[in-house]
């Protein structure tokens, strides 16, 4: 585990474009709802960005975080940098896209079967 205290790190730099959707084959997520949605899907996080005061409020989900991937600690102050929201939760995870993905997309949008796709993109 590794605490991260500047702005200029590395990996808080990674972040922050995956966030900004420069990084192709990985996505950026934010937030406790969307990283238990997260962690119930077969999709697979790079790494985990946490803010210090989100770790003493939520030890149990950061405890079934550990472990699986690289967990960075940062401090509150810093955390924002690389969130996308006003009020940012304290955590976000950079993901890899499925592999797949395109390919189950245009199956369903070829599917002969009535199927709905909805296609959402950079909304708030």
């Amino acid at each position: 585990m590794e605490t991260i205290t500047s702005r200029t790190n590395q990996h808080l730099k990674h972040a922050r474009q995956v966030r900004n959707g420069k990084v192709p084959g990985e996505f950026f997520v934010e937030g406790m709802r969307l990283t238990k949605e997260l962690l119930r899907s077969p999709i697979r996080p790079a790494a985990f960005f946490v803010a210090d005061e989100f770790v003493l409020q939520n030890q149990e989900l950061v405890d079934n975080i550990r472990g699986t991937v690289p967990v960075y600690f940062v401090s509150n102050s810093i955390f924002p940098s690389i969130s996308d929201t006003k009020t940012p939760q304290g955590i976000a995870a950079v993901c890899f896209k499925p592999s797949d993905a395109n390919e189950r997309l245009n199956k369903a949008v070829q599917n002969p079967d009535p199927v709905s796709v909805l296609l959402l993109h950079r909304i708030s």
